[in-house]
């Protein structure tokens, strides 16, 4: 395209001992950074004949790293925050809240498919399955909480549970975005368990979420349905839009970048 330039990244280093690494977000020192190792494997007869990606129970962790003043990257703690699945998408709060922190990390975690590590079964009990947003520590590691997404949750009361919590995002405002791949469906693709979409939870929303004591929290809960599954979500440090990629066929641009506003939420429609 006429008068796009090629941006070139820099390669500041590599670090090893990762298992399916996805998403990476600076903390507020802007040095250290804390991403999500998702431990996936594949060939589970009961899901798409052993063709689709399933995630091991309990195997995924966060890690930290630095970027030192030379610019290259050190790995810090390997294993911050053990006993996870599937941690799709991380983010840090800037804004505090009484029962969150300001700094406090944000990562999306424990959406189907699921299968037992040892015995390769797929779980299907609803019990058993425990989709949220989990609040920890980048520093210490320590676990300060959690949005519910799972069945019976407000979210869910409210919309639906959520299936394969993939993409988060924390805006200025300390508003949190959580995408739904509903990709559990053990047959095929088609037809999801539930509706594909991002949701907008409101940052005076979250203490009465994590402390599950106020339904009426998840009414200011807003969800834009996107048709084709959400797979990244970030928040801009420009206009404070949220940004959201669709990575599937039935999706009616066939992969592509949305850019959404607060009018958008308050909608519930994409642009």
């Amino acid at each position: 395209m006429a008068g796009i330039e090629p941006f070139q990244a820099r390669l500041m280093g590599r670090i090893d001992g990762c298992t399916n690494p996805e998403s990476a977000e600076l903390t507020i020192d802007d040095e250290t950074f804390v991403f999500g190792n998702c431990a996936l494997t594949m060939g589970i007869p009961g899901y798409r004949g052993g063709n689709g990606i399933v995630y091991l129970q309990g195997n995924a962790f966060i890690s930290r790293a630095r970027i030192d003043p030379s610019g290259s990257i050190e790995l810090v703690e390997r294993q911050l925050v053990t006993g996870l699945t599937a941690t799709l998408g991380i983010d840090i709060l800037r804004k505090a809240t009484r029962r969150f922190p300001t700094g406090t990390a944000f990562v999306a975690e424990g959406g189907r498919p699921i299968c037992h590590p040892a015995s390769r079964e797929l779980l299907t009990n609803v019990d058993l399955i425990r989709p949220r947003a989990l609040a920890f520590d980048p520093e210490t590691g320590e676990v300060r909480g959690e949005i519910p997404l799972w069945d019976g949750s407000a979210i869910a009361n409210r919309f639906n549970a959520l299936d394969q919590p993939n993409g988060l995002a924390v805006d200025a405002k300390g508003n949190l975005y959580v995408g739904d791949i509903p990709n559990s469906n053990p047959v095929d693709t088609l037809p999801p368990p539930v509706d594909s979409a991002v949701y907008r939870i409101p940052h005076d929303a979250l203490d009465a979420l994590a402390a599950r004591d106020d339904e009426s929290a998840a009414r200011n809960v807003a969800r834009i349905e996107v048709p084709g599954f959400v797979n990244g979500v970030t928040s801009s440090p420009v206009d404070d839009s949220i940004w959201i990629v669709s990575c599937s066929e039935h999706d009616p641009v066939r992969g592509g970048i949305y850019q959404l506003s607060e009018r958008d939420f308050d909608r519930g429609t994409l642009p």
